[in-house]
């Protein structure tokens, strides 16, 4: 599935986004997409991919994350997920990437949690 949006912020002091990086004060627009596609939720292994690219800050932000899911049971899924972010801004150090990852355990101690409201 793509999904398309734009979005405007205006900052009113600097930004520091990434350790010595500065965001200069102004007005900002920019035009972000997203692709998303993912495994059935309805298995006990899931997958997701996601990915989401465009115009951020005057210059570009491109993300790309995957992420795997086990379902133990009805109450118990762990998931692992991992990002990579690419920057291209056009400020002093605006290349930059960061990758990060993260593990996550959810627990449903009630089936209750797991149906939708009337």
């Amino acid at each position: 599935m793509m999904i398309s949006w734009t979005s405007s912020y205006r900052l009113t002091t600097p930004f520091n986004i990434y350790k010595n990086v500065f965001i200069p004060v102004g007005e900002y627009h920019w035009d972000r997409h997203q692709f998303t596609y993912g495994s059935p939720q309805n298995r006990r292994l899931m997958m997701n991919l996601f990915e989401r690219f465009g115009s951020y800050y005057n210059g570009h932000l491109n993300e790309a994350r995957v992420r795997a899911t086990y379902r133990a049971n009805e109450r118990l899924s762990f998931s692992f997920s991992e990002e990579w972010d690419r920057f291209r801004l056009p400020v002093p150090g605006g290349d930059f990437s960061v990758v990060w990852w993260a593990v996550f355990k959810r627990i449903t101690h009630s089936r209750a949690f797991l149906r939708s409201p009337r």
